[in-house]
């Protein structure tokens, strides 16, 4: 449920935007992917080091989410 909102809200939105998230798993990681393959600029904003970070916020879902956490360049 959370993906297709996500998704309606981004394709929904035809302004030129750029999306801001904080990279956790779960809602975090789901809007940066959606926003990725709709093509939308974005900004990923870490409150520690990538990799510390990794294992605080993403690591604890399983290694699923780790494999899908991939900051924009």
């Amino acid at each position: 449920m959370a993906r297709q909102a996500i998704l309606e809200t981004v394709q929904g939105n035809s302004r030129a935007v750029i999306t801001i998230a904080g990279g956790a798993s779960g809602g975090d990681l789901l809007f940066e992917e959606i926003s990725e393959k709709a093509g939308v600029e974005r900004q990923l904003y870490l409150i520690i080091p990538r990799d510390d970070y990794v294992v605080a916020s993403v690591a604890p879902a399983g290694p699923d989410w780790v494999e899908g956490f991939h900051p924009p360049v």
